[in-house]
């Protein structure tokens, strides 16, 4: 079944225009539909306040200009989102929303098949930016998303024909799989690969997937081979990005880990690795 709605996050970084043409090549290939959020943050008074209880002058012209950008970026955004979507022959919407951006992404993303984020360069990466943002979608909505490296370009999508599955056995290597099948279904060629510690790897590692996951996705007609590397002196999530590489995939796929403590969503190392290193689009799913 393909990807009936797709939901692409739009901002004003240089990155938004790739992320827009992948998402529009993706939304061409499958389901025919696209939206568009431009997610605004909210500007708060932060303390600015004069003694009568107004906010000051200062504040005004602060908050007064703030609207006004936020207004241009939508317009701008708006405008080329509809000229996108019209040059693929594609249907779709644009969404303009004020409020923190990863509640308001997470929000949206429910109600998508499939929801397409940048990368943040590791270099700028903080819990304000990508990984924070990818944590908060992937661990509130429920839904797949796909991490766009920052380099990125339509061409990427015409090249989803290896894909690189990291395989471990859990839940959320499985969930990865079944949300990536209009993609896997798609493929010329899926490996399906599961890293192992020198010791034989941990008691949820699938040291065979051969055995399990691959003759269930042959099934489905795809493509399938199953292999296992050991994870020698890198982490899993560095050995899963080598493997990218030497394999030539163009797509990975994996199980999103995490938990909530309190307010605060973590991913593990290898996840967050992969987020922050990838040069391939990530399919992330928890």
């Amino acid at each position: 079944m393909p990807f009936r709605d797709i939901l692409v996050h739009l901002d004003t970084s240089p990155q938004s225009e790739p992320r827009l043409q992948v998402a529009a090549a993706l939304a061409a290939r499958q389901g025919q539909y696209l939206i568009g959020l431009h997610a605004a943050e909210v500007m708060t008074p932060a303390g600015v306040i004069s003694a009568s209880g107004k906010g000051t002058d200062l504040y005004d012209v602060s908050y007064a200009a703030w609207e006004r950008q936020v207004a241009e970026a939508d317009a701008a955004l708006k405008a080329r989102f509809a000229a996108v979507v019209s040059e693929h022959g594609l249907t779709g919407e644009f969404r303009a929303a004020k409020g923190p951006v990863a509640d308001t992404v997470g929000s949206h993303a429910r109600f998508a098949d499939l929801t397409m984020i940048g990368q943040t360069p590791e270099a700028t990466a903080n819990m304000g930016t990508v990984a924070w943002l990818v944590e908060h979608v992937l661990l509130t909505s429920g839904r797949p998303v796909m991490v766009l490296p920052v380099e990125s370009s339509p061409a990427h999508l015409e090249k989803f024909d290896h894909i690189l599955v990291g395989w471990d056995g859990s839940r959320a290597a499985v969930r990865a799989v079944h949300d990536a099948l209009p993609l896997l279904k798609r493929a010329a060629k899926v490996t399906v690969l599961s890293v192992t510690a020198e010791h034989g790897g941990s008691g949820k590692v699938a040291l065979n997937p051969g055995s399990d996951v691959a003759p269930h996705l042959a099934r489905h007609g795809i493509a399938v081979e199953a292999a296992t590397v050991p994870q020698g002196k890198v982490s899993a999530g560095a050995t899963l990005l080598e493997q990218v590489t030497s394999l030539g995939a163009n797509l990975l796929v994996a199980g999103g880990y995490g938990h909530s403590r309190l307010r605060e969503f973590v991913l593990g190392g290898a996840t967050r690795y992969i987020l922050l290193n990838a040069t391939v689009p990530v399919l992330l799913s928890h």
